[in-house]
Formats: structure tokens, sequence, C-alpha cells
């Protein structure tokens, strides 16, 4: 599948409300993954075909967040998104 673009969002202390571009028309799913530290990633989510957005519900306040978004389905996995960078209200992309 062709890979999300334009993964952005905002944060508040507790939660990432994220939005990403569904370039895709044949995703079964999006992966979330999330960094504490922009290099070792975990899995955060799994949502839906068609889902462009996804809450963060599991935030720690006071700390900077990475996050990437990808598509998968039945062939195998697309590239990572831009990666979004959430640190308490302020937000960049790399």
């Amino acid at each position: 599948p062709a890979a999300p673009a334009n993964l952005r969002g905002e944060a508040t202390p507790h939660l990432a409300y994220l939005a990403w571009d569904d370039l895709s028309p044949t995703e079964l799913a999006f992966e979330l993954e999330r960094s504490d530290d922009g290099v070792l990633f975990a899995p955060l989510a799994s949502v839906g075909a068609n889902a462009t957005t996804y809450i963060d519900a599991g935030r720690t306040p006071g700390t900077t967040h990475h996050y990437r978004v990808r598509a998968t389905n039945a062939a195998g996995v697309s590239g990572w998104s831009n990666v979004l960078v959430l640190a308490g209200s302020k937000t960049r992309t790399r």
C-alpha cells in the first residue's frame, strides 16, 4: 500500500490528537508507533482501513513523544510517514 502522508497533530499534557492523509486505496489497517527519543519506536495502536485520525490518551505530561504511521494490507506494509514530534503544546515534523 502507499504510505500515509502529512502526519500532523496537537498535544495537551495527557492527549495527542493525530491525523494523516490516507493515500492508499488498498490498506486494511494503519499501524501507529510512538517513541520517547525518536530512535526506538514501539507499537501504539492499529486502526482500521480509511481511518485518518487517532487520539493517544497515554501521553506522559512533560514528555516529548515522536509518532509515525504506516499502512498495511495482505501484500505487506508501506513505508513510514513523516515523524511528528509533540512536546506539550508544541508541534514539529521531520
